[in-house]
């Protein structure tokens, strides 16, 4: 029969962009916190909220150093984890999945450059003319991944887990720069973690 048990915990998180979000953003890290209870005696739910700004701009994509755009996102995900593996009491391996809630900002500032010709690819000037834009919405994602846990003492778990993060949010193109638009923000996310629990 399955104790009851909750979590609350931390960790920290690296977060690659994938696709189309590449192409504008380099990897970022973050802090992230969660809690949650034991469901049966083979899962649990995790609540898990975190903060992600993508501000490192992908220069080998976008070439102007003065051009500047960001993604900020504050999410949050109901996470369903299943054991699949559990050799001893003290490891185990679980798979996972759930939604998230995502609320999302993307700017960029105003712009201007000449792109002055040269002999091969550009035979006139070309101006690049940006007006600032700034996007604000709330987009629901899913994610799916695995995880390894280990638990030193029977209150703490240390763990690691990686999941694929799909957002269906749209990024609008700049086309005067050769980036298209942005349809559903991908990325991968590890992280790894610290719980503490409590059973009765």
């Amino acid at each position: 029969m399955a104790r009851d048990q909750v979590w609350i915990g931390t960790g920290f998180e690296n977060i690659y962009p994938l696709a189309g979000l590449h192409d504008r953003f380099e990897p970022i890290y973050t802090n992230t916190f969660s809690a949650g209870w034991r469901q049966d005696e083979k899962s649990r739910i995790m609540l898990q909220y975190r903060f992600m700004d993508f501000s490192q701009i992908n220069r080998e994509k976008i070439a102007f150093d003065s051009l500047y755009i960001s993604l900020e996102n504050y999410s949050g995900g109901l996470l369903y984890q299943y054991e699949v593996f559990k050799p001893v009491t003290w490891f185990t391996f679980y798979i996972q999945a759930g939604l998230t809630l995502n609320n999302w900002t993307f700017k960029r500032d105003a712009f201007y450059t000449v792109i002055q010709p040269d002999s091969v690819d550009i035979f006139v000037p070309t101006i690049v003319d940006l007006e600032e834009h700034k996007r604000m919405d709330w987009s629901w994602g899913g994610k799916a991944g695995f995880g390894l846990e280990v638990s030193p003492l029977r209150w703490i778990d240390i763990g690691w887990h990686g999941n694929v993060h799909l957002i269906a949010a749209e990024l609008w193109p700049m086309l005067i720069l050769d980036m298209e638009n942005v349809s559903g923000l991908k990325m991968f996310e590890h992280q790894f973690y610290l719980r503490l629990s409590y059973r009765w």
